[in-house]
């Protein structure tokens, strides 16, 4: 680097000098190599000989307070692959691979891709991640958008927690407005062609779950008849099924509760109870895991298998073939709320967190049901 003759330094310096092209150069020790034991310095440049000294200062102070950030060529593709691998274990096995999916599918590519560059963690800028999101508005809904948004906000939380980055840059964007989408819910009518086109299909009692008690596929799916209180007609939701030989705790602390069944409800588990019962008997290698729903054999049903029966119901009914199995849920609460159960036993009976939740998932719902309202008061006071 051709410099010229290095001046005196003075007290808290570090060596600084002037440019043979104009303006100052410095350098301070950061650090040293742990393999080698070399000292590692970090070169700062100003036009003025006190703005390096100022910067030099800057890094001497971060130093001794320990927020340094050491200089790295890593980018954010890379520090994403990371962050990721290391939250496995940490959460849900499903919120992991919806992580996946979010960064491998939809961000890896743009880091990559877009004008032929990959961004440096340390020189993202508030801007960069603006502009990230907006392309992604053209071609996703608002909601993925602001999952995508949730992704990068927290690896680049913990970028800064371990001293990779001074700040998140996330923090100033502007996240996506999101516009909730009325869920796909089956009419009543359609719903009992539904689970009269059920019948017979092995796994037609998780159908029914889902549908009277707005149950999610895991909770079905992880259901053990100890968890079934027949005299007291209660169902106590203690676990998930996500995969071949996976158990989780349910989705969030909410989710865990005891609901109360009808006689109806109770007298079909019954019934299915007996035929499982008959099952076992006639099984020379059943492996009883008292599970509520079971291969013939005991085994866990896989979830993707639960999701092809549904489908092949819904050919079979002649109903909408996007229709998924978490609709059933979403057709539970709509019929609920429209037949007088109130917000507040919905929200209790599904296990949301918040009654907000509820509310604006279901809004279209509940906007429906202030105009019956409305209309019923008008007659009332009208009188």
């Amino acid at each position: 680097m051709p410099r010229t003759k290095q001046t005196r330094r003075g007290n808290r310096e570090g060596a600084i000098w002037q440019k043979n092209k104009g303006g100052w150069a410095g350098q301070v020790v950061v650090g040293e190599d742990s393999n080698t034991g070399k000292l590692i310095r970090k070169t700062v440049y100003g036009k003025r000989r006190q703005d390096v000294l100022a910067k030099i200062d800057k890094i001497k102070n971060d130093l001794k307070a320990g927020v340094y950030i050491k200089s790295s060529d890593e980018t954010l593709g890379q520090w994403l692959v990371e962050w990721h691998e290391g939250r496995k274990g940490n959460i849900a096995e499903s919120t992991w691979d919806w992580y996946k999916y979010l960064i491998y599918e939809h961000i890896l590519p743009l880091c990559e891709n877009w004008q032929g560059e990959n961004f440096k963690l340390q020189e993202l800028t508030t801007r960069d991640i603006q502009r990230l999101l907006n392309i992604k508005l053209k071609t996703l809904s608002s909601s993925t958008v602001h999952r995508i948004y949730g992704v990068l906000n927290k690896s680049l939380k913990q970028a800064v927690k371990e001293k990779k980055i001074v700040r998140n840059p996330v923090e100033d964007v502007e996240p996506p407005k999101v516009t909730n989408k009325k869920p796909k819910t089956f009419t009543k009518e359609e719903l009992n062609k539904f689970l009269e086109a059920s019948k017979n299909y092995r796994y037609d009692i998780g159908f029914f779950l889902g549908a009277t008690l707005g149950l999610r596929r895991g909770e079905i799916l992880g259901l053990k008849w100890e968890d079934i209180d027949f005299e007291r007609m209660t169902i106590s939701i203690k676990r998930q099924y996500v995969k071949e030989g996976m158990f989780k705790e349910p989705k969030t602390a909410k989710s865990y509760g005891t609901i109360k069944i009808y006689p109806y409800i109770r007298d079909k588990l019954k019934n299915w109870k007996i035929r499982q019962e008959k099952e076992k008997k006639t099984s020379d290698n059943y492996q009883d895991n008292n599970l509520v729903l079971a291969t013939k054999n005991g085994q866990p049903i896989s979830p993707r298998n639960f999701d092809r029966s549904f489908a092949s119901v819904l050919k079979k009914a002649k109903l909408d073939s996007d229709m998924r199995v978490h609709d059933l849920r979403h057709t539970f609460a709509t019929l609920a709320l429209e037949n007088g159960v109130d917000l507040k036993m919905t929200q209790s009976i599904l296990r949301h967190s918040r009654l907000s939740t509820t509310g604006d998932m279901y809004s279209h719902v509940t906007e429906k049901l202030q105009v019956q309202t409305a209309k019923k008061l008008q007659k009332l006071f009208t009188k």
